[in-house]
């Protein structure tokens, strides 16, 4: 593969390949333009990881992979010296077996900030729907009233939210991964064909049963708070 670098929608710039250390990433010299990657050779670091030098001099570590489809990306893990090497590789190592199970992290990254806010999607069914019914207008009051506390949030934050509490209700990481469609990467995905829709069903129960105690806690968690004479 030729050092020579272009990815999606970004810039290019000559890849070198050095053992990289600290004092070696210390003297790095700045290009005249553009940027430039050196990759590191070291036994500990995984394939694509290095650190991107640019014109102003900032230095950051960064991930080159490829997506399954073939897609090229460059994830930038931090900048240098605020992330250490020895961070950074670890780092880098974590990224690579996700991309290596079938992930394509960077891909995620841009896909959650396109996506629209509670707001926005309140918005879109307003326009769509809420014309259409007598209730209409106090449907919309209601989100006037309520979202402005939540109305920043994405599907994506509903979505961690719900499979974290999921972990906290003792929903098993299989099946919690099931609730919210994520589907299982490497071997797993290949030799265990089971459907879940049963355990899927139990734990969107219970996840229910959560939501609903929130919402409506039983009375006898409930402290009357009485205020002393003056």
């Amino acid at each position: 593969m030729s050092d020579q670098l272009t990815t999606d929608q970004t810039t290019t710039g000559r890849g070198e390949r050095v053992a990289l250390t600290d004092r070696h990433i210390r003297t790095l010299p700045a290009p005249a333009t553009g940027k430039r990657i050196y990759f590191d050779n070291h036994r500990d670091a995984p394939k694509g990881f290095g650190v991107r030098v640019m014109a102003s001099g900032t230095k950051s570590f960064v991930l080159r992979y490829r997506t399954q489809a073939g897609a090229a990306r460059i994830q930038t893990i931090g900048e240098y010296p605020t992330w250490t090497l020895t961070a950074a590789r670890l780092e880098a190592n974590a990224i690579r077996q996700r991309v290596d199970s079938g992930a394509d992290p960077l891909g995620a990254r841009r896909e959650e900030r396109a996506e629209p806010t509670v707001t926005d999607l309140v918005d879109l069914f307003d326009k769509a729907r809420l014309g259409e019914l007598a209730s209409g207008p106090e449907i919309r009051r209601y989100f006037d009233r309520d979202h402005p506390d939540w109305g920043h949030w994405t599907p994506h934050d509903l979505r961690r939210t719900c499979r974290t509490r999921l972990s906290e209700i003792g929903i098993a990481q299989e099946v919690a991964e099931k609730v919210i469609g994520h589907t299982a990467q490497g071997v797993v995905g290949v030799y265990d064909q089971h459907k879940y829709r049963h355990e899927i069903r139990a734990a969107l129960q219970a996840w229910e049963r959560r939501l609903l105690g929130i919402i409506d806690p039983p009375a006898g968690n409930v402290v009357e708070l009485v205020r002393g004479a003056a």
